[in-house]
């Protein structure tokens, strides 16, 4: 069974993109603790935006460098260590995840940072972090982030 650990959840409100970007980049040290984070949100809601600031912030490099794996499913960054930018947008299910063999990445022990996480819940490991972004309007959104418990 999939829920959150209430002890390890927050709920941040950010008034613009600059806020947004800050609290990827604070959180950027959570990503070596739990390697997999996992992104939920509607179409526009801001994952790819909090992903770029956050890679920029782990690989120290510009955000510019970094672009979403829409069509590819995923990018992957080799600077100071590995990190791999997963979108699933187009991935139709579980399945289709493991037949290309991306489950192995969420064995490697490299932080995997992972867009319409949805499509592959049933095999997400416990321990992950999942932030979920909804858009308020304007530039606020709610970013609201708790380790998954499959206990």
């Amino acid at each position: 069974m999939i829920k959150n650990n209430p002890a390890l959840s927050t709920k941040v409100i950010t008034n613009n993109a600059s806020e947004t970007s800050k609290l990827a980049k604070q959180i950027s040290n959570l990503a070596h603790k739990h390697k997999i984070i996992c992104f939920f949100g509607n179409l526009g809601a801001g994952k790819t935006t909090f992903i770029k600031s956050l890679i920029s912030e782990l690989q120290q490099i510009d955000e510019s460098e970094v672009s979403s794996p829409t069509y590819t499913y995923v990018n992957s960054y080799n600077n100071s260590q590995d990190v791999h930018h997963f979108d699933l947008y187009r991935l139709k299910g579980k399945e289709e995840f493991i037949e290309m063999g991306f489950e192995e990445y969420l064995e490697s022990g490299q932080i995997c940072l992972i867009e319409w996480s949805e499509r592959i819940e049933a095999i997400i490991p416990s321990n992950t972090l999942c932030i979920e972004i909804s858009h308020l309007g304007d530039d606020k959104r709610e970013i609201y982030m708790h380790v998954l418990d499959k206990k």
